[in-house]
């Protein structure tokens, strides 16, 4: 079966009904026993199992293996796979979008796919809160990753344009919050029309609750990104809504319903398994002390106590998207839940004792549920409803294998998460596209966007030692980080507390690093604040406890100020000599120049020029012309002195045929502080000495000692 007729019998979003029946989008032609084919392979997963199109290929890769027939990255570089992925998929997302025709703005504010083979919309109910929540998380990670600004302008832009064009009215019973869903070509979202008689997008107002707390987690990132008030007061009515509405669970019955008329509170389903994210919205704004926090605790206990008591038991991992027809039961499980919830449990072990137990049980049950193995990988089916493998869900699993890799040292779980996170790129196209799976080839904004691109970079979080090689990139942090600048002298940034830890992959020997104005102390652990730095794998962890403003110096050079000890000689053909010796400073500016100041009272000589390190272990340094003009001022007051002393009076002095040679001096990697640096010259002296023409060779040497850095004015100790 081919992909084409796959998607005609089958779209993305094609969902069972009970009594076997399914739900067939618009087919307007003559069935084909192509269509009967696909219709069967839906029906019958075991038909084709391993979800692959060709035997050689997936996405019209052709799959690359190890030596151990084990499937690896299709790039041409496979180290830098990863951040490949991320990197096109946000090029795309950002550059290449194209319109949908209803609206005439980019497909994502209306549609929910489109081909991706001709870029056309699909006209399906769209599913905006959860898209617009799993974009914010993506856009901050990768933020903080390569500091784009774009990212973070584009998600706010979606984040707004739901705060205005999605919300229910503040007088129904589910008052001021998100619609999970709505019409095709719409800009306006208020559920979905088409899911009116079948469920499919919710149906005309009515909402998701868990919906509710994903997207309003996301407003509250997003306020600690920005500042704006907006998103924290939407935040904070969602979860007061979410706080107000909590009934008491059971087996059938979860905290919140699925499916709830916004304006009459009539529930059209019962059971919802994702609560995760609104118990992450609680959390947040009880630490902050922000909203009513007292009604947050009590609701975020209750909830809490519901999950571990039943699906934590049972295994009733059931509903979550938003387009899957009213179920009767609730068999349709799924992966999301258990495996968002594993993430949270490793993100905050404090909140749960037997956390490892949990997690290790609940990646079991969704391997034995949603794993087909593929080129050793285990590639992870989304829902019982819809069981394919796809690339969000694959990667949704390895970033799980990859954080219980960091937490615990299982090697098992790594080579899980790897193999996962192998073949998770093949869903990606080398110009940006990703589609969600090789058997439904749909281009899913949620599937190939924002659930794919935030599980790779929990997953470099997690190993950053899986970030392309020779690159700096921050990779995670406990903290949002609010602002980043990367330069050759290293990595700026700013993060929203004052308390956090960052993960870094470097292509430097990281030498300093300032919070505000204190230097943290190079450490072997981080059981106090301070960084360590791994030179096998350039892995640099950074623990603040007490500011947010972090510059890391890129090695003992860059932007750094340093005392230094000037001792010089200059001697004249037949005149004399004059030796110096004065203290100094020398600056290596972040352009390549410095800056060598010396003083000698009541002159203050300035030497100017350019450096560079040479493979990191040499540093090369070169005068500029103003820099050779100050040495020459220099040498013509030394000539003075000199022919002072021999009771001479010179005028008129002139330099030729001068020759500069300045050393390179070693950096010692244990310290980190440049050897000596000597400047030599040499040439002729052309002056009127007591009113007679003279010519005079000269040389010159200068060895400067650098002392001790002066990092913001001090000293460190």
């Amino acid at each position: 079966m081919n992909n084409s007729d796959c998607t005609l019998a089958n779209p993305h979003r094609t969902k069972l009904l009970s009594g076997g029946q399914i739900w067939l989008r618009r087919l307007s032609r003559v069935w084909s026993a192509a269509v009967i084919l696909g219709i069967l392979q839906f029906l019958l997963p075991g038909l084709n199992s391993a979800g692959v199109a060709k035997a050689d290929t997936l996405n019209d890769h052709a799959i690359v293996l190890d030596s151990n027939n084990q499937i690896i990255p299709w790039m041409p570089n496979p180290t830098a796979g990863y951040g490949e992925v991320v990197a096109n998929a946000w090029d795309y997302f950002l550059n290449r979008v194209p319109n949908d025709p209803a609206t005439g703005v980019s497909a994502y504010f209306s549609q929910s796919y489109l081909s991706p083979d001709t870029q056309q919309v699909a006209n399906w109910p769209h599913n905006p809160a959860g898209l617009y929540a799993m974009l914010i998380e993506s856009a901050l990670k990768y933020y903080a990753y390569s500091g784009d600004i774009a990212v973070m302008q584009k998600v706010e832009e979606l984040a707004t344009h739901h705060l205005d064009n999605g919300m229910t009215p503040s007088a129904w019973v589910w008052g001021g919050v998100p619609y999970a869903s709505g019409d095709a070509g719409s800009l306006v979202y208020q559920g979905a029309t088409y899911g009116d008689d079948s469920g499919s997008g919710d149906g005309r107002y009515y909402l998701e609750p868990d919906k509710i707390g994903e997207l309003g987690y996301g407003w509250l990132l997003l306020y600690k990104f920005s500042g704006n008030s907006r998103y924290l007061d939407a935040a904070i009515h969602a979860a007061d809504v979410l706080a107000s509405k909590v009934r008491t669970g059971n087996s059938s019955q979860s905290p919140w319903p699925f499916r709830v008329h916004a304006q009459t509170g009539q529930i059209r389903e019962d059971y919802c398994a994702h609560v995760v994210s609104s118990i992450e919205l609680f959390d947040e704004l009880i630490r902050l002390k922000l909203g009513n926090t007292a009604d947050y605790r009590n609701a975020r206990q209750s909830v809490w106590t519901w999950m571990m008591t039943f699906p934590m038991q049972n295994n009733v991992w059931a509903n979550y998207f938003e387009d899957v027809p009213i179920q009767t039961d609730l068999g349709n499980i799924n992966q999301l839940n258990p495996m968002m919830l594993a993430r949270y449990l490793m993100e905050h072990p404090e909140n749960d004792p037997n956390w490892e137990t949990h997690v290790r049980g609940l990646i079991a049950w969704v391997e034995k549920n949603f794993a087909a193995p593929q080129y050793g990988a285990n590639a992870i089916k989304e829902q019982n409803a819809f069981p394919h493998v796809m690339g969000s869900h694959t990667s949704r699993y390895a970033s799980i294998n990859a954080m219980l890799y960091a937490r615990t040292g299982d090697m098992v779980a790594k080579e899980k998460a790897y193999r996962a996170f192998n073949w998770a790129t093949y869903m990606a196209r080398s110009n940006g596209i990703v589609i969600d799976g090789p058997t439904v080839n749909n281009q899913w904004f949620t599937d190939g966007y924002g659930d794919y691109i935030r599980h790779f970079m929990t997953g470099l979080h997690a190993i950053p030692e899986w970030a392309p090689t020779g690159e700096t990139h921050i990779t995670g942090s406990s903290s949002i980080v609010k602002s980043v600048s990367y330069s050759p002298a290293g990595v700026d940034y700013v993060t929203a507390d004052a308390a956090s830890t960052e993960v870094l992959r470097v292509a430097f020997v990281p030498s300093s690093v300032l919070v505000g104005a204190q230097l943290l102390s190079q450490r072997s652990d981080l059981a106090q604040p301070g960084w360590t730095f791994d030179p096998a794998t350039g892995v640099m962890l950074v623990r603040h406890d007490n500011g947010t403003s972090v510059k890391i110096g890129a090695n003992a050079l860059f932007g750094t100020l340093w005392s230094t000890y000037s001792k010089a000689k200059m001697t004249v053909r037949r005149l004399g000599s004059r030796s110096g010796a004065n203290d100094s400073t020398m600056i290596f500016n972040d352009d390549g120049t410095f800056t060598l100041t010396e003083v000698e009272s009541p002159q203050t000589y300035v030497y100017t020029g350019h450096w560079k390190l040479i493979k990191g272990k040499k540093l090369f340094l070169d005068l500029d012309a103003g820099g050779q003009s100050e040495f020459m001022r220099m040498w013509t007051n030394r000539l003075e002195e000199i022919a002072t002393e021999k009771g001479i009076s010179i005028d008129g002095v002139n330099f030729s045929e001068i020759r500069f040679i300045l050393s390179q001096p070693k950096i010692p990697k244990n310290k980190l502080v440049p050897r000596k640096a000597t400047i030599k010259a040499k040439g002729w002296i052309s002056a009127s000495a007591n009113g007679q023409d003279i010519m005079r060779r000269f040389t010159y040497i200068n060895r400067v000692t650098f002392l001790n850095q002066l990092l913001g004015g001090t000293t460190p100790h």
